[in-house]
């Protein structure tokens, strides 16, 4: 039997950011005017963002991850497209050559399905990839990609070759 989800009121109250009134407070104004309960939440003035972010992330079972002032090597920027980054909302942050594995910060941990899309992007470069999520606030998220990647293309220096000789350190 899958195992059930714990609510986002639930986690947050556990950690004692809400109570029991917040939650069904929340409840109230989101049945009455829609809207994500997170959202709600702070705009009630119950917790903060990253709160609701460190919340989402015990719920779904990923990792929190903090970026401000985390220097990604370029190597691993080359793994995920300045494209891709943009359309997915994601950074690349590790890379674990004995799994295959590349782990990722993203900010919705309801799309799963850039997992798959990534993954099969960088099948024909790394076969048997892996990609495992870790969830990073909006904000983390809009200022690493303003940082690591632009719009444009240029991120310097390393191109496919430089990424090849990378996984075959890692990897081979």
């Amino acid at each position: 039997m899958a195992k059930r989800r714990k609510l986002l009121g639930q986690i947050l109250k556990e950690i004692e950011l809400v109570t029991e009134g917040d939650i069904q407070e929340a409840l109230a104004r989101q049945k009455k005017e829609g809207g994500l309960i997170g959202k709600i939440m702070v705009g009630m003035g119950c917790c903060s963002e990253g709160d609701i972010t460190m919340a989402l992330a015990a719920q779904n079972d990923m990792n929190f991850v903090d970026l401000s002032g985390l220097d990604i090597p370029i190597e691993l920027l080359d793994f995920i497209s300045d494209a891709q980054a943009h359309t997915y909302r994601v950074v690349p942050l590790e890379f674990d050559g004995d799994t295959k594995t590349l782990v990722i910060a993203m900010d919705d941990p309801t799309k799963i399905v850039v997992f798959d899309e990534l993954q099969f992007a960088l099948q024909s470069r790394i076969p048997g990839i892996r990609i495992q999520g870790a969830l990073a606030s909006a904000e983390d998220i809009d200022t690493a990609l303003k940082s690591f990647y632009t719009e444009g293309g240029g991120r310097g220096g390393y191109g496919e070759d430089d990424l090849a000789e990378f996984v075959d350190f890692f990897v081979y």
